[in-house]
Formats: C-alpha cells, structure tokens, sequence
C-alpha cells in the first residue's frame, strides 16, 4: 500500500501530492523536529513542579552475530513525571505565560542548489572523551536514628495478623503481596511515560553511557531540576558512577541501579544463608524446586523461580516458629496449672 508506484498513479489521479513531495514534507518535518534543542518529549511538563525521572536501559534488536561480538544493541532512555492536578496544571500554564517560547525559523530543508531536501541527514552525537576514571566514594552515614516509624505497630500487627491467617488456614487468604494489597489503600500519583530519542550504539560503550549522563543533565535543566534521578542498567550504571567520580559536573545527578537487580543481589545474599542449611533438599521433596535448579535458585539467576519459592519459604518457617511457640506456651501453662 505504500509503494512508490502506487502513490504515483494516486497522484496522477489528483487524490494525492506525487511521491517525491511527500519525501519533502516527511523531510521537513524531521528537521522540524531535530531543531527542537529540548530533550524532553512534548508529552513532558517543563516544570520543576512534578516529580520526574529518567532511566536508561538496552534495547535488543534480535540480531545476534555468532560469536556474540558486536550484537546490534541500542540505548534507550524513558522519561517519567507524574500526571498534574488541577491546582498544578493553573501554576504550570501561569509560568508558560510568563515565558516566551524561542522561535526557531532556521531550518536546514535545502540542499546547495536550492530544492527541498528528500532525505534526513542524521547528526550523530559527538563522542565525548573522558577523564580517568576513579573507584567511586559511595556516601556513608553513622547518624542512626533511635525513634521507631510511627506506623511500624500498624505494620506489626497486620502482618501478624495475616501470619495468623495461615497458621488457622482461612481460605484464600493471599500471600503478602495480595494481602498488603487489599488492606492497604494505595495513593501513589499515577505517572505517564514517554520515550527518549534513541542512541543507536552500544550502550556498554563509556562514550555512550558519558552521553545519557549528558543528556540527564540536560533534562534536568529543562525541568528545572537542581537535583536529577537516572537509573540505570547494572552494567551501565557501573561504568556511570565511575564517570561521575571522575567529573563534578555530574554531581547532582543521582545515579541509581534498577530494582530488577536490587532485588537479584538480595536473592542471591539469601540463597548465601540458606546454602547448606537443608532446606534445598525440603524443597526437591516437596516438588516445590527441581533438582537441577538449585544452582540458579541458590544465586538468584532465575528470577521468576526465586520470586515464587522465596515466599513460600518464608512463609513456611514462619509457621514452623508461630507452631513451636504456641506449643512452648500450652506446655508452660499445663505446667502452671500442674503446681
């Protein structure tokens, strides 16, 4: 439906412009688009009244060389903000008016002989050199506070509450998740998300990942933040705190890791406490884990199966603890009644 032939025979027709000025408006309008300077996409507030972030991850083209060299992975970067109210809609649109907006009437849509340009000529960001990397200081602090949370009785007692629930096996009674789920009203501000202009490069190459830094930095800016959050891929984000020990002008970005490996490290931290113990061999005889899958069980490479038998094992030893101390206190009362 889109071929050229076709648009032709359209065109000669009088229901379409001819092929060759269509080039030229999509030309135009890809131009239009790169003299915009602002990073942040027109769905994004430029306000440093919402909350927003950036997080940069690869994506996968699906095309792998045999050796696993040189894999066509592109860097893309998502942008998320919270979704105004009302109230900060007025304030937001009471500062636009106030600003007037840059007009950019210089667009490069000809070419030296005069005619409108067919095709887009990509500006390809600049390979930024970088300095020395340095072991980043991660900062540490010995001020402990000695007040307990407010609600940590509520959350006590809930989760109490909900342990109980299956020592007595009500029926459907969910697993903490659901359980926390319906007892708990959620008021978290809903969030749109938009995507950034793609890198098409290796996002394990420091140049690539020194340009993400760059361009967070610049987001921040247009969100007039003085303080920027960015997460990262693990490996990226390896190389990103040590680009950012390296340069001060990085500082006010807060680099952060995803939850996805967050949550990994502490999987595996667990399956280093429970190697050994016996409790794998429980799990191969209740069916629960198979006998080839300790391995990735036990360091947490299989997140899915971990997310799953993690609860299960929890919940199990805590009925075993709940069990012994009702039995420990009938005995001691027996005991009492006795003399």
């Amino acid at each position: 439906m889109g071929s050229k032939k076709l648009v032709d025979i359209l065109s000669r027709q009088g229901y379409c412009i001819t092929y060759p000025s269509i080039l030229e408006l999509e030309t135009s309008t890809a131009y239009s688009c790169a003299s915009n300077n602002q990073l942040c996409p027109s769905g994004i507030q430029p306000t440093s009244i919402l909350s927003s972030g950036v997080a940069w991850d690869n994506y996968d083209r699906f095309v792998e060389t045999s050796s696993g060299k040189n894999t066509l992975h592109d860097t893309v970067g998502t942008i998320y903000q919270n979704i105004a109210t009302e109230e900060e809609l007025n304030i937001i649109q009471r500062n636009d008016a106030s600003i007037e907006a840059p007009c950019n009437s210089s667009l490069n849509v000809r070419d030296l002989a005069g005619r409108r340009k067919r095709s887009f000529e990509e500006q390809s960001f600049e390979h930024l050199p970088y300095a020395k990397q340095r072991r980043p200081k991660f900062w540490h602090s010995s001020v402990a506070s000695t007040e307990e949370p407010q609600n940590l009785i509520n959350f006590q007692q809930s989760y109490f509450i909900w342990l109980l629930s299956h020592n007595l096996q009500i029926p459907n009674t969910p697993m903490c998740v659901g359980y926390n789920a319906k007892i708990f009203k959620d008021d978290s501000r809903i969030q749109k998300v938009e995507y950034l202009t793609q890198i098409n490069n290796s996002p394990t190459d420091p140049a690539v990942v020194k340009e993400t830094i760059r361009r967070s930095l610049q987001i921040a800016s247009e969100c007039q933040k003085n303080f920027f959050s960015v997460t990262y891929d693990l490996t990226m984000a390896k190389i990103a705190l040590r680009i950012q020990s390296a340069e001060d002008e990085f500082k006010n970005l807060f680099i952060s890791f995803g939850p996805f490996h967050i949550m990994l490290s502490f999987i595996k931290a667990i399956g280093k406490f429970i190697s050994g113990s016996g409790l794998t061999t429980i799990l191969i005889d209740s069916e629960i884990l198979a006998s080839g899958s300790i391995s990735s069980f036990l360091s947490g490479k299989h997140f899915n199966r971990c997310r799953k038998i993690h609860p299960l094992l929890s919940l199990a030893l805590q009925l075993l603890h709940l069990e012994r101390f009702l039995n420990k206190m009938m005995r001691t009362r027996k005991i009492l009644e006795n003399t």
